[in-house]
């Protein structure tokens, strides 16, 4: 799952590093990469005392700017330490297992502007390891060119990976997306194209879910600029979305979608949508190469709202309703965000989100064979519920000097209700001889507190208090507030850390430097 970065030296300066979508932050310092691996490397006599969940990181540097000719420079290097998982025999004899090596992360940008808010950039990401572990390298080179009147938009993205020593052996994938719009006038239109080989992977330093897919995109937009009734502007657009399995070749799904949003004249934001998918072909639920899983058809709706933010309480909020083609499989998913600002030192929110799923079917295990392609693939017939609260507060004591706080609790849970063997031809079996608690109840829960110094013009000092728990089981329990007092109980990991950034302004030292006597 992809989580919001919430560190500041990571949400600082970021409009290089973005660049071709290849760097997510949260990867530095994030799970260690053997994390999940412990289990199998331990015998029967043994236990796991502690598996850290975080790498620690040792450094990281940070250097953007842009030259007079408009030559975007960005570079980027953290480095994690070494982490080990301590184990014990039922004697008390401990020792350690290496769950992550030594590992440097890299970013290179250079991003030139042209004429007319054009572009062309180069990125690259690279993540070495110390040992045996595999390196991983990705390349990208895109362009992005306007006509003189910004009304025509032509764009693209090559993409190369190359992961060394991973089983063995090195492996490289490419990745392109293509695309061209008309992007000014009450009239929009959008034609793209991506193909994502079933090699190409950037998940070492980037966010990638999906991979062999040719994906082809079809919008239209039109926009009502003029006062409607109780809107001040209005825009419609329309989306047409065509996936297949790039190799071998099948098809996967079609998405159609049709959405409504506009400004009324109290500012408010309002607008729906209307979606629908006919049957598909999933070939990633099954997660087994020579599985597909034949998705049901779709249909859903939704809205959403968004008030004025220039008032001391604003909201927003939204919900999707989805129904699907199995009988009793539905999905609502509902996110509610406000916050009051009390005068100009104190503000505080809450965010809420919820996502039901009924009779949810998706896959559970595979049961191993002699011959791969005759693993049995278990999916099952669940209900499923997330649950994620997050409440925020600010204190300014001066227009330099601030404290944060937030604290996020997050909350999923599957029950089981029943079991099926996925055919070859991707239909589903009853099996009800599978008899294994595949359960999951899974709580994070985070306090972030913060306080900040801008003690000069570009510098800041940061004092940073994170506490984290997580806890997983499959033993789900029904109690919201229940659960959360299990949570609470887990283990704790705790940190404090301090950062200044100070800023030196060359022209003025270069200034006292030749000051005439």
């Amino acid at each position: 799952m992809k989580y919001n970065e919430n560190r500041s030296f990571f949400t600082e300066g970021t409009e290089l590093f973005t660049k071709g979508g290849l760097f997510y932050s949260r990867r530095v310092g994030g799970t260690p990469v053997h994390y999940y691996d412990i289990g199998n490397q331990i015998s029967s006599n043994e236990e796991i005392v502690k598996n850290p969940t975080e790498s620690k990181l040792i450094n990281a540097t940070k250097i953007s700017g842009r030259t007079q000719k408009g030559l975007g420079i960005g570079f980027f290097n953290a480095i994690t330490e070494t982490q080990y998982a301590l184990v014990e025999t039922d004697s008390h004899v401990q020792r350690k297992i290496e769950v992550d090596p030594l590992t440097n992360y890299n970013v290179f940008v250079l991003d030139q502007t042209l004429k007319h808010n054009s572009s062309i950039s180069f990125i690259n990401t690279n993540v070495m390891r110390s040992g045996k572990d595999y390196d991983a390298n990705v390349s990208a080179a895109l362009f992005n060119l306007y006509d003189k009147r910004n009304k025509w938009n032509l764009y693209g993205k090559a993409y190369s990976s190359t992961l060394f020593n991973k089983e063995n052996t090195n492996i490289t994938g490419y990745k392109y997306n293509l695309g061209l719009a008309k992007v000014s006038g009450r009239f929009n239109m959008q034609l793209e194209s991506t193909l994502h080989d079933d090699k190409f992977n950037f998940n070492d330093l980037g966010y990638m879910t999906f991979t062999n897919y040719w994906e082809k995109i079809l919008y239209f937009g039109y926009n009502y600029t003029k006062p409607k009734i109780l809107f001040s502007r209005l825009y419609h657009n329309f989306n047409f979305i065509y996936t297949h399995r790039y190799k071998p070749f099948g098809y996967q799904s079609i998405n159609i979608n049709y959405n409504f949003n506009g400004q009324l004249k109290n500012l408010w934001y309002a607008g729906t949508n209307v979606f629908f998918s006919p049957e598909g072909n999933d070939f990633y639920e099954p997660r087994h190469d020579a599985r597909v899983f034949k998705s049901p058809a779709n249909i859903g709706f939704g809205n959403f709202f968004q008030s004025n933010f220039a008032k001391k309480y604003f909201a927003n909020g939204s919900y999707v309703v989805n129904f699907y083609q199995l009988k009793g499989w539905r999905e609502i998913q509902i996110s509610f965000s406000h916050q009051y600002r009390l005068n100009n030192r104190i503000s505080f929110g809450h965010d809420i989100s919820l996502s039901p799923r009924w009779n949810n079917i998706g896959y559970a295990a595979v049961v191993p064979a002699t011959l791969a392609q005759n693993d049995t693939v278990i999916f099952a017939r669940r209900n499923r519920n997330t649950i994620e609260n997050i409440l925020r507060f600010k204190y300014s004591f001066n227009n330099t000097m601030y404290i944060t706080l937030r604290a996020r609790h997050y909350w999923s849970k599957v029950s089981n209700l029943e079991f099926f063997t996925l055919n070859k031809e991707g239909g589903l079996q009853g099996n009800p001889g599978y008899h294994q608690n595949l359960n999951q109840n899974y709580n994070a829960f985070n306090v972030d507190m913060v306080y900040s110094w801008r003690f000069a013009p570009g510098s800041e000092l940061n004092i940073v208090w994170k506490n984290a728990i997580g806890a997983f089981d499959n033993n789900v329990v029904t109690n919201y507030f229940k659960n959360v007092s299990n949570t609470l109980e887990a283990p704790q990991n705790n940190s404090i850390s301090l950062k200044v950034l100070y800023f030196f302004d060359y022209l003025q030292l270069h200034k006292k430097k030749y000051k005439p006597a």
